[in-house]
């Protein structure tokens, strides 16, 4: 079978799937009707380099999106993401010394978690903007099941880099704008974007804050030789491996 965009392929960690799983659990429904018909087993998922692919995760996603009824469920999920499961990028993220130097190294390494969009970081005027741009069409089943699924995919990859950057200042969220390529819904209205303003319709995807606190610092950050050591160590790694790909 073709698989040119690699959907078939198990890169991808299940620690995002632990995530929804979690998240899922409380609305009352339990692992394996979420994880029916997706191919992924609890016990293998348990192991600690256990992977899937890109289309078990749109399978396990779109079983989260009906059997919850909250077609918003991916920014609970954005919220809810630790950076710890993006392995060693979260890792080196949470290393970093301000806002400025982690999305630039979120910019260069995020290929190496998602395959499916492509940031790109503009400074304009007296914002930041972060833009998430689609490698391939996502699409599993119909035309609105589809949709859903993008949908959960760019709110949890935008609102999840919000609460990562709220790490640095939590007046950056009060100051956050989403901007995304569909029209207003309204279930927008029954959850809390704690202060986000979203703008519809818009021709790309994407966020923006301003420009003041790129060199917010990382208050849980110590300055010392192992954070320097780790984010060193990541970079080497993944710019052998990015080598290798390419």
């Amino acid at each position: 079978m073709r698989d040119p965009f690699g959907l078939f392929q198990e890169n991808i960690s299940v620690s995002y799937a632990h995530l929804l799983l979690e998240i899922v659990h409380g609305y009352a429904i339990d692992t394996e009707t979420v994880l029916s018909g997706t191919g992924l087993l609890l016990a293998e998922m348990k192991q600690a380099d256990a992977k899937m692919s890109a289309h078990q995760w749109s399978k396990l996603v779109v079983n989260a999106l009906k059997l919850t009824g909250n077609p918003r469920l991916g920014i609970e999920y954005g919220f809810k993401l630790r950076p710890t499961s993006h392995g060693a990028l979260g890792f080196a993220f949470l290393s970093c010394t301000d806002v400025e130097t982690a999305l630039s190294l979120c910019q260069q390494y995020f290929c190496t978690r998602i395959q499916n969009f492509i940031p790109e970081l503009k400074i304009e005027e007296d914002f930041v903007y972060v833009y998430l741009d689609d490698v391939h069409p996502v699409k599993l089943g119909g035309a609105e099941q589809s949709d859903q699924l993008r949908s959960f995919l760019i709110e949890s990859l935008l609102f999840g880099a919000i609460h990562f950057l709220s790490i640095f200042s939590e007046k950056i969220i009060e100051s956050c704008e989403v901007f995304v390529d569909w029209a207003d819904a309204q279930n927008y209205k029954s959850i809390d974007l704690s202060q986000i303003k979203i703008q519809f319709n818009q021709q790309r995807n994407g966020l923006r804050f301003p420009k003041q606190y790129m060199h917010c610092k990382n208050p849980n950050r110590t300055v010392d030789v192992r954070c320097e050591i780790r984010l060193d160590c990541f970079r080497k790694t993944y710019r052998f491996h990015m080598h290798i790909y390419y």
